[in-house]
C-alpha cells in the first residue's frame, strides 16, 4: 500500500457510507467513510491505530476491487532543483587596487546562495499528524461503540426471571449478581452480522444485519458471563435455533443451526460463532 496515495469514494461507495446499502460491516463502513478523496492513505491508516497494518492495506485493496474507491493521485511529489548558484564577480587585475572609479563601478559582491531547503519527508504522513489521527480515531470508536450498542438489539422485548445476589456491600451486589429467566422480542434487529447471508454462503459472507419477526429463548446472566439456551429466531423464509456463551470480555461461542426455505430447495446449515461480540466470526 502507498501511504501517500488518495483515494476518492465512487457512486456504490457514497450509498454503501451513507447507509443506503449495508453489504459491509459497520467497522470496514467506517473506514470507507474517511476516504475523502483528500486525505493520504497513511493519515487515515493512523485513525485506525487497533487494525493492522496488513490487513488495513487488504481491505483498502478489496475496497478497490469491488468498486467502492478509486485512486485519485498516487501522492508522490517531484523533488525540487536546487537553486542556481550565483554568478563569480570578474576577476580583478593589478592595477585595480589603485584605479578609484573603477573600483566604483564594480558591482557588489554577490551575497552568498541561501542552504536549499530540506526535502521533505518522502513517506510515514501518519507520524506527522498522528496527535490529530488519534483524537479522531477516539472520536470514532465511540461513535462506533454507540451506533453497535444502539444496533445490537432493537425491538420490543418482555421476559420474566428469577434473580439472587450477594456481596460484601451494596455497590458490589449486582457484580456477583445471578438472574435467570425467559425473554421474547418480536420485530427486532441484531445489528452484528446477517445470518441468512452467512448460512447461503456458507459461513464465507455474514456481514450486515438480521431483521428478525421473533427471537425468545432462556437466559441466564451469572457474575458478568451470559449464557443462552433454547433460542429461537424467525426471520422471513429462515428459521433457526441457537445456543450462545458471551464471557465478561464480551468474546463469543455458540452455535446456530438453522434453514432458509427457497423457491427451489431448502437450505441447511449449522454455523459455529466465534471472535467478539461486537465483531463476531461464524465458519460452517
Amino acid at each position: 500500500m502507498n501511504p501517500t496515495a488518495i483515494f476518492s469514494k465512487t457512486g456504490k461507495g457514497v450509498q454503501e457510507a451513507s447507509g443506503k446499502t449495508s453489504n459491509l460491516s459497520r467497522a470496514d463502513r467506517a473506514v470507507l467513510k474517511e476516504i475523502d478523496g483528500k486525505t493520504a492513505l497513511g493519515a487515515i491508516a493512523g485513525r485506525f491505530e487497533k487494525i493492522p497494518a496488513d490487513k488495513f492495506a487488504a481491505l483498502i485493496q478489496q475496497f478497490d476491487k469491488d468498486g467502492y474507491i478509486r485512486e485519485v493521485s498516487s501522492g508522490v511529489t517531484a523533488p525540487q532543483a536546487p537553486p542556481p548558484k550565483a554568478a563569480p564577480p570578474p576577476a580583478s587585475d593589478g592595477d585595480d587596487e589603485m584605479d578609484f572609479t573603477q573600483a566604483i563601478k564594480l558591482p557588489p559582491k554577490a551575497a552568498p546562495a541561501a542552504p536549499a531547503a530540506p526535502k521533505p519527508p518522502t513517506v510515514d504522513l501518519a507520524a506527522a499528524s498522528r496527535a490529530d489521527a488519534e483524537r479522531k480515531a477516539k472520536e470514532q470508536q465511540a461513535l462506533d461503540y454507540k451506533a453497535r450498542a444502539e444496533a445490537e438489539a432493537k425491538g420490543r422485548a418482555e421476559g420474566r426471571g428469577a434473580y439472587s445476589m450477594s456481596g460484601p456491600k451494596p455497590a458490589a451486589l449486582f457484580e456477583g449478581g445471578r438472574i435467570q429467566g425467559e425473554f421474547k422480542i418480536e420485530q427486532g434487529v441484531l445489528g452484528s452480522f446477517d445470518l441468512t447471508r452467512a448460512l447461503q454462503t456458507g459461513g464465507a459472507q455474514s456481514s450486515g444485519r438480521t431483521i428478525f419477526s421473533e427471537l425468545t429463548g432462556q437466559a441466564v446472566y451469572d457474575k458478568g458471563t451470559i449464557k443462552i439456551t433454547n433460542a429461537s429466531i424467525t426471520a422471513g423464509a429462515m428459521n433457526a435455533g441457537a445456543s450462545l456463551d458471551i464471557d465478561a470480555n464480551g468474546g463469543l461461542s455458540g452455535r446456530v443451526v438453522a434453514d432458509v426455505k427457497t423457491p427451489t430447495q431448502t437450505l441447511r446449515a449449522t454455523l459455529n460463532l466465534s471472535g467478539k461480540i461486537q465483531d463476531p466470526v461464524i465458519r460452517k
